[in-house]
């Protein structure tokens, strides 16, 4: 008998909520990986929810999103100092900074990678094959989401040089 219903508030600004002693602390960091992407933080218990910004140990989906925003995300919470990070996909991870950057580094290497082929308008199939991806290459994923990753940070460079 489970059925929706409407939101009856609208979260439009960070705020800390107290739930039986626990101190639940939101944070709007978007548009990161979505449009509207908030993080919870629990500093009691120094944990994490991080939802889409942070992939455990394997090659994040970056799709349409705003990468240089995701990365401002991240690096806001990695000022958190988490212990443990609840993440969008997979188990809880309770190596959150290493999580975390892993996440970012990959991103930014996506833009350092692909912005300077995007700007002297090379090819995208030359610019994919000269890329050295030797640090993420083993990761989970990387076979099935890095090449499209890299196509679609490549169009957004292309949109960010304009």
């Amino acid at each position: 008998s489970t059925r929706l219903v409407p939101a009856d508030r609208w979260l439009d600004a960070d705020e800390t909520l107290e739930l039986g002693g626990v101190k639940l602390q939101i944070r709007h960091v978007g548009p990161s990986h979505t449009p509207e992407d908030l993080v919870v933080w629990m500093p009691q218990e120094n944990v994490l929810f991080a939802g889409d910004l942070v992939f455990r140990s394997r090659i994040p989906f970056v799709g349409q999103t705003d990468n240089r925003n995701w990365i401002k995300a991240l690096d806001q919470s990695l000022d958190f100092d988490a212990k443990v990070i609840v993440t969008g996909h997979g188990p809880i991870s309770t190596e959150a900074r290493k999580d975390m950057q892993l996440t970012r580094d990959y991103l930014v290497y996506l833009r350092k990678s692909m912005r300077q082929a995007a700007i002297n308008l090379d090819p995208f199939e030359d610019a994919y094959n000269a890329t050295d991806w030797t640090a993420f290459e083993h990761l989970p994923l990387f076979r099935a989401a890095n090449r499209m990753n890299a196509y679609n940070t490549y169009l957004l460079m292309e949109r960010e040089a304009k």
